[in-house]
């Protein structure tokens, strides 16, 4: 499971949030993301993974924010992803949101800047 936070709308249409709200996602394979996305022909490269597809998930104006994962050995959450994109629509169920995956090199930019 993942931590998805935002300030993203709470439901397809409806207003952006004002407060940061979070959701904890299931993280889905890479063959049930590609398969589920095929439908729709929207390509998920080997850079994305997929999490949620079912009625909690990050909706429009979560883009950007971050996908955390909580790590045992330091008890701590640590940056996994970044929210990209998803289908029209929020929660939509067998679509999971797609996530931009951070690397090693990439973490390690990102904290350099910091």
């Amino acid at each position: 499971m993942g931590l998805v936070l935002g300030y993203g709308r709470t439901r397809h249409g409806g207003p952006v949030s004002t407060q940061l709200r979070e959701v904890l996602v299931e993280i889905r394979t890479h063959a049930f993301c590609t398969e589920r996305y095929r439908t729709v022909n929207k390509e998920v490269t080997s850079v994305m993974f997929c999490a949620g597809g079912g009625a909690q998930d990050a909706c429009s104006g979560d883009s950007g924010g971050p996908f955390a994962l909580w790590s045992n050995r330091t008890q701590s959450w640590w940056l996994a992803g970044i929210v990209s994109w998803g289908p029209r629509g929020c929660g939509v169920s067998n679509l999971p949101g797609v996530y931009t995956r951070i690397g090693t090199s990439m973490r390690q930019w990102i904290h350099n800047q910091l």
